[in-house]
């Protein structure tokens, strides 16, 4: 299992990403921390846990396949 943030940084304003280099800067961030799972088809979920600035902050909790049959197995 692999904890991380669901976003590199907090979720942009309304208006922030008003030209190309601001959007694939937070484009590129974004892609390097949440693809992962789906290149490597894990299974992933994303919790919403707070807000900083009014923005939501999240939490993405990822696995390797069919890992739940060993824990619901095991508990």
């Amino acid at each position: 299992m692999v904890l991380l943030p669901t976003t590199p940084t907090i979720a942009p304003l309304k208006g922030a990403l008003n030209n190309i280099e601001a959007v694939m800067d937070f484009y590129d961030r974004t892609m390097a921390i949440t693809s992962f799972s789906g290149v490597g088809r894990l299974p992933e979920i994303s919790i919403p846990l707070t807000t900083v600035d009014g923005a939501p902050v999240g939490l993405s909790i990822a696995s390797g396949t069919h890992l739940e049959r060993i824990w619901n197995a095991s508990g």
